[in-house]
């Protein structure tokens, strides 16, 4: 279609309804020129709003581009005609904002949705009208603990900010336990964690927690015998397992035959300790096998003595049973 010219479109708007090609496409024309901010542009944008109505400006406004979001900016001039008065704002409008924000924080279009003061309605579906109604900050909000702290853990949308406020005053402490697991894989999580001294609830996860994440003394006014870090290790997957070795050789003071070997419930022996296990109790720490790294010694006192120790590394220096 030619393009048309401002003084024509708005005369158009002015004789023909917008739902006819003929006055969609004088719409347009004035639409794309008030995102320049022209005032003859704006000027006739209002009078087309107050002939036609809002719906069909805003229907017309964002229509979608190639990349299927609106064509124009939300920053645009023209929006301010559509905006004066936040009640003519059409309900699936607010519900397409904020679906576009979710995917896609724009500043200014927060700026609107802020302005607005308006979460997504029921229709937009139960996740998009949680989110918007936990950035605006309703107080009765009850979101889930999984959910809370899946998106506090988002770093990448100021959505996660939000929700990380909610997770300081959130009544239900699960929330926290949830978030304090993706700390040990994500720095900014830890960084928040380390700021607000959260932790999870639960005795055993938190001296779990204070060692993968370094804090000795949070972890030895927490669990000075060991017993809860045991716990905490027996209950682990053998990925965990590795992780937490690595970590109690690096911040040391952990009674490590204590946590390794454990005890069990029904019995007052130690538990077997695997050769990956048994490597972090040599004497030296020196593993047998060739290729691993050597572990640090431990800082605290002398190790128990047990059979569990007498294994195949001997020091160095030890001469051969004759």
């Amino acid at each position: 279609m030619r393009q048309m010219r401002l003084r024509t479109a708005s005369f158009l708007l002015r004789i023909s309804p917008t739902d006819v090609r003929r006055g969609r496409h004088a719409l347009q024309t004035v639409l794309g020129a008030a995102d320049s901010g022209d005032p003859a542009a704006l000027r006739a944008l209002a009078r087309a709003v107050a002939r036609h109505g809002h719906e069909r400006a805003w229907r017309v406004w964002l229509e979608p581009g190639k990349s299927g979001g609106p064509t124009r900016p939300w920053d645009s001039p023209a929006l301010a005609g559509l905006t004066v008065d936040v009640s003519t704002v059409p309900a699936w409008v607010v519900n397409s904002a904020w679906r576009a924000w979710l995917a896609d924080p724009d500043p200014a279009l927060w700026s609107l949705l802020r302005r607005w003061n308006r979460p997504a309605t029921a229709a937009v579906g139960s996740r998009t009208r949680l989110f918007s109604r936990l950035v605006l900050g309703a107080a009765d909000l009850s979101p889930s603990p999984l959910i809370l702290a899946d998106t506090a853990a988002r770093f990448d949308h100021p959505l996660g900010a939000s929700a990380r406020e909610r997770l300081l005053t959130d009544p239900d402490p699960s929330a926290v336990s949830l978030f304090c697991a993706t700390a040990v894989q994500s720095p900014d999580a830890l960084e928040y964690c380390l700021a607000h001294g959260l932790a999870p609830v639960d005795e055993t996860e938190r001296a779990v927690f204070f060692v993968r994440t370094g804090q000795q003394e949070q972890y030895e006014a927490l669990d000075p015998e060991g017993t809860l870090l045991a716990l905490g290790y027996r209950a682990a997957g053998a990925a965990e397992r590795t992780a937490l070795r690595i970590a109690m050789a690096a911040m040391g003071g952990v009674d490590m035959l204590r946590v390794l070997a454990g005890q069990r419930s029904d019995r007052h022996d130690f538990a077997s300790l695997a050769q990956t296990e048994r490597d972090y109790l040599e004497p030296g720490h020196r593993p047998c096998r060739r290729g691993r790294r050597p572990v640090q010694p431990l800082r605290r006192g002398p190790r128990p003595a047990s059979p569990l120790l007498a294994r195949r590394c001997r020091p160095a220096s030890a001469a051969p049973p004759g």
